[in-house]
């Protein structure tokens, strides 16, 4: 979203807002499909299996994300006068692929639909609204960083799920 940001035009605080709400409602609906994906293979695994499913498509998230940081081509800031709300839907539903597969491990966790679907609504809100600030204020160059330690925090995480609710129990 920093690289959405930085080449905006007229990024207004309600541009940004409204940007926003779009990317956390496509996220709300990736979170549903994320849990229904997940219920067609929640009764055939035993808890400890979708914990270690759940464990392995967070780490696998997080190598991703930590991949495409560092390994992304060089991102060329240039104008997008033509950007609107329908090409920030279409954006969203690309980027929000892997929410829908993060998700489907957390149902696999037992997190209710309702805390999730709030979750990500709150999170991914703030964060893109957050991203578009920055991409328009300073430019995309934060980019790699956050990649990095985001996908590293996905990597401890999943790695702590894993000892914690399936080798210690």
């Amino acid at each position: 979203m920093m690289q959405t940001g930085a080449t905006l035009r007229d990024c207004s605080l309600g541009k940004r807002a409204w940007y926003a709400l779009i990317y956390a409602g496509v996220g709300a609906c990736a979170v549903f499909v994320g849990y229904i994906l997940a219920a067609m293979f929640k009764n055939i695994m035993n808890a400890p299996a979708e914990m270690a499913t759940a464990s392995l498509i967070i780490f696998f998230l997080g190598l991703t994300v930590i991949f495409k940081s560092v390994h992304g081509s060089g991102y060329v800031e240039k104008l997008d006068p033509d950007f609107n709300g329908k090409k920030m839907a279409r954006l969203s539903a690309f980027t929000n692929i892997d929410t829908m597969v993060l998700m489907a491990g957390f149902s696999f966790m037992g997190l209710y639909l309702s805390y999730a679907m709030i979750s990500v609504l709150v999170i991914s809100f703030l964060t893109v609204f957050i991203a578009l600030t920055i991409g328009y204020n300073l430019g995309a160059s934060y980019q790699k960083p956050v990649g990095i330690s985001g996908g590293t925090l996905m990597i401890f995480f999943s790695i702590w799920i894993l000892a914690n609710y399936v080798i210690m129990r």
